[in-house]
């Protein structure tokens, strides 16, 4: 059952990019018309933990593991109070190289949700995973590249970047601005790395985002989503964009359990699967329910671990047209060439906002 964290916001504050950028000056709180929440529930940041971890290469079963282990820590790392926390004394359950890995694992599962409930950018890969899927991986620095290549547009073939940051610190903001700093020049030292290769890609926008996490007995202040973005935008070319969709697609495969599918679509193939029976109308809109595959290693999102008490197992799926897409490459079944869903939330669903689709 899910008993992880509930159901759970977190707050978000925008910073103008000059003060961010700027050393010497304090930061500046950017006037925003947008959301200032982003909700998620317990099953919805564990998928995005996931996906983050296999988008790094969705043909290493081991990630696949590495997942399941991540997920079952959150059980250790987060409180159980109403709002968004983590453990008291939590430096003294983990050790200090253990407790940056977990923390940073968290702020990135939610930076992805944030990227794609806030940003608009269903598409989300790793860094390396991206250049992997253009046909020239190289080894990049992690503490001097972006966590991840963000996408929305197949015909306009754009692509931004974002660093995530976590932390939990005693007092709020110690060391956010520095911080932001720090992420949005890894973003550039990335624009950097993508120019000078082969791809050629050049970067619309990046955003550095810092996740800032309070322990359950501090009052003072809530977790929150701080970030910035350059507010100046350049021209993008992605040398294959469906690659990158095949290869964003490949880690939910992989994460239900569909190994064989997982592979090929990470290796640029169409996907090579008969078209499922059973589907389900959302909003007007149609999903496939795929089959989840009997392979040699656990499904990370089994019911055994997250089923609800007394309910039906559930039901993984992908949008019809999505489906389409990755089994023909035609990128006529997307309407305006936009992949972008209505994410919801609620006691019958987990809906994100690529076009896949839990069923409780």
């Amino acid at each position: 059952m899910v008993v992880l964290i509930g159901r759970r916001s977190i707050n978000l504050e925008e910073y103008t990019c000059v003060s961010a950028r700027t050393k010497h000056s304090r930061l500046i709180i950017k006037t925003r018309t947008g959301p200032t929440q982003l909700h998620f529930s317990a099953l919805r940041v564990s998928v995005a933990l996931a996906r983050t971890i296999l988008s790094i290469n969705p043909r290493r079963i081991e990630l696949a593991f590495q997942s399941m282990s991540s997920i079952l820590s959150l059980q250790t790392l987060v409180g159980n109070t109403k709002k968004l926390a983590l453990v008291d004394d939590i430096n003294l359950k983990f050790r200090d190289f253990s407790l940056t890995t977990r923390v940073g694992e968290l702020a990135q599962a939610i930076s992805y949700l944030f990227a794609q409930d806030i940003l608009g950018k269903p598409i989300i890969v790793d860094f390396e995973g991206y250049l992997r899927s253009q046909g020239h991986y190289i080894k990049v620095d992690k503490q001097s590249s972006p966590d991840f290549v963000l996408c929305d547009s197949l015909k306009a073939k754009q692509i931004d970047l974002l660093e995530s940051k976590g932390s939990t610190v005693n007092q709020v903001k110690n060391g956010l601005k520095s911080t932001l700093r720090v992420a949005l020049e890894q973003c550039d030292s990335g624009k950097s790395i993508l120019a000078a290769s082969p791809i050629g890609s050049a970067v619309k926008n990046s955003f550095g985002t810092v996740v800032l996490f309070p322990e359950e007995s501090v009052t003072s202040w809530d977790a929150c989503v701080h970030f910035s973005d350059p507010e100046i935008e350049t021209d993008v070319t992605v040398k294959d964009p469906l690659a990158l969709i095949k290869y964003h697609f490949a880690s939910w495969f992989m994460l239900i359990g569909l190994t064989e599918e997982a592979v090929g679509l990470a290796s640029g193939e169409n996907l090579q699967m008969m078209q499922p029976i059973e589907e389900k109308i959302v909003d007007d809109k149609k999903y496939y329910i795929l089959n989840k595959s009997h392979g040699l290693f656990p499904n990370i999102i089994n019911d055994d671990f997250f089923a609800k008490i007394g309910s039906e197992k559930k039901k993984y799926g992908i949008a019809s047209e999505v489906f389409e897409l990755l089994s023909t490459g035609d990128f006529q079944s997307i309407k305006d060439h936009l992949l972008i869903y209505n994410p919801i939330s609620n006691d019958d669903m987990e809906l994100f906002s690529d076009g896949t689709i839990i069923l409780y």
